[in-house]
């Protein structure tokens, strides 16, 4: 039971209980500001406990978001297989740096090379040997190259690189290293050993090209490797 009464300008609230245990009747008496001291604390703890719950959701819910964004940034910038740029990012970033090298008269030169026989590959060792040579010869690859240059699987078994200020006998060493270093190195899958050889395409940027002719000069120059027999490279020369 509960009732109240004020004295003095203040509520008493009295609450009444009844312990059949004893046969007792427990009496409680507060006034008003202690009952509304009472209920004050108990809403502040619940907001402070509120607040710090909804700190940690916002906080949870900020890294997780991140993450996700990180991996949505990568799918849309980097081969899945193989880590390299994919074909649309390098595009991209071709197209500004050829632009850029052009206006300062900046020496580029373009590399394309394809893994040779790679059907065959695919067709006696299965897919997934197919796509550990992947893996490894972009490795290579990355492994050779500088921080300023641009190196992407452009398609398949093809990659596509664009070095940053060098010049074509530069880019034609540049081309030979990843040739002999590919060639010498055993790739094991499984037990399984097998020595792969590339063909490369050399052509260095002229005042008249854009990322179109150069890599179709490339992809000329590289078709001619494998013409002449494979696992060896070919410079495209102009007829300008």
């Amino acid at each position: 039971h509960a009732l109240s009464y004020k004295k003095q300008h203040k509520t008493h609230y009295l609450n009444s209980r009844f312990i059949p245990e004893f046969n007792w009747y427990l009496i409680i008496e507060q006034t008003g500001t202690q009952a509304q001291g009472v209920i004050s604390d108990s809403l502040l703890i619940n907001l402070a406990i509120s607040l710090v719950i909804m700190l940690v959701i916002l906080t949870l819910v900020y890294f997780s978001l991140r993450g996700y964004q990180k991996q949505l940034e990568d799918a849309a910038t980097y081969d899945k297989l193989t880590g390299m740029l994919n074909r649309q990012t390098f595009d991209i970033l071709a197209g500004k740096q050829l632009n850029l090298g052009q206006r300062k008269q900046i020496s580029m030169v373009a590399i394309l090379l394809d893994i040779d026989h790679f059907k065959k590959i695919n067709d006696t060792s299965g897919h997934l040997a197919g796509d550990f040579v992947l893996q490894s010869v972009s490795g290579t690859i990355r492994s050779l190259v500088r921080d300023s240059d641009l190196a992407c699987r452009w398609g398949g078994e093809e990659f596509l690189l664009l070095l940053h200020d060098c010049s074509i006998e530069d880019g034609l060493k540049c081309a030979e290293d990843m040739r002999t270093a590919i060639e010498e190195r055993a790739f094991t899958y499984k037990g399984k050993t097998m020595h792969i050889t590339a063909s490369f395409g050399v052509a260095v940027c002229t005042a008249y090209d854009n990322c179109d002719t150069l890599f179709n000069h490339a992809d000329v120059a590289m078709y001619q490797a494998k013409r002449c027999g494979r696992n060896r490279i070919k410079e495209y020369i102009s007829e300008r």
